[in-house]
Formats: structure tokens, sequence, C-alpha cells
């Protein structure tokens, strides 16, 4: 009610704004003192950052968890034949230069259909899921 009494429209601000200002620095006078000086910097997160553990990892053990991760790919990869090997790496992107090719894209480059990379690719996969059950290998770090 106050901002209606005190709005001058004169000054050429729309109501809306005024008001809005108006109702803020009432409400921030309603603020005990010794929160006013806490509360003035405070963000929306703070009180998340407040909350939460510091869950950050060691960059040398993250590291060391892809060079294993790395190295059980490769082990797990040998089991494949030369072709099925080029065909998973270039469909997952597992250099780590390239982006994962199409099926199209990895027949031209080895001279067959993507239908036949499909067929081979599954192939692969079922071999390397058989690999993984044989080894009992993790991957979820």
């Amino acid at each position: 009610m106050r901002a209606v009494e005190k709005f001058d429209f004169a000054r050429g601000y729309r109501f809306s704004t005024y008001a809005s200002w108006a109702i803020m620095k009432n409400f921030a006078r309603t603020i005990p003192e010794r929160y006013r000086h806490c509360d003035r910097f405070r963000t929306s997160q703070g009180e998340v950052f407040d909350a939460r553990a510091d869950v950050r990892r060691n960059a040398t053990e993250e590291e060391r968890g892809a060079v294993h991760r790395e190295v059980q790919v490769k082990k797990i990869l040998s089991r494949l034949d030369p072709r099925e090997q080029r065909i998973i790496i270039r469909r997952y992107g597992l250099h780590r230069d390239r982006e994962p090719f199409t099926l199209k894209q990895v027949g031209v480059e080895m001279g067959v259909s993507k239908e036949r990379v499909r067929q081979i690719q599954v192939r692969a996969l079922d071999k390397l899921r058989k690999a993984v059950e044989e080894q009992k290998i993790e991957f979820l770090d």
C-alpha cells in the first residue's frame, strides 16, 4: 500500500517496477540486523556448497584408472581377429584422435557394405561379452 501512496508517474517509471523495488526494500527492513550482513553476499548456491561433501578425485588416480581401463579394453580386443578389431575401434571411436564412424564410413574404408560391417560388429560384440564374462572384468569404476 505504501508503494501505491508514494508512486509518482511523472518520474517516468512504471508502477510494476517501482512497486517491486518498494516491496523488496520493505521486506529488507523486516530482516534482523544480525542477518543482513551474513546474507548480503550470499548466492543461491551457498547452501548447496555447505551441504555437500567434497567428492573431487585426485588427478593421478583418475589417470591410473584411465590407463587401467585402456589396458583392459586392449586385452579383450586382442581376442578379436584384426578385421573385427578394426570395426569395433572405428565404430566406437576407441582411438583418441578420431570420432566414431558410421556403418557406411567403415564400409567404405574397408571395401564392404554397411550391412556386412553391422554383421561383423554384432559377432565381435558377442565375442567381447563372452571375454568379459570369462575374465570377470568390471568396468564400473
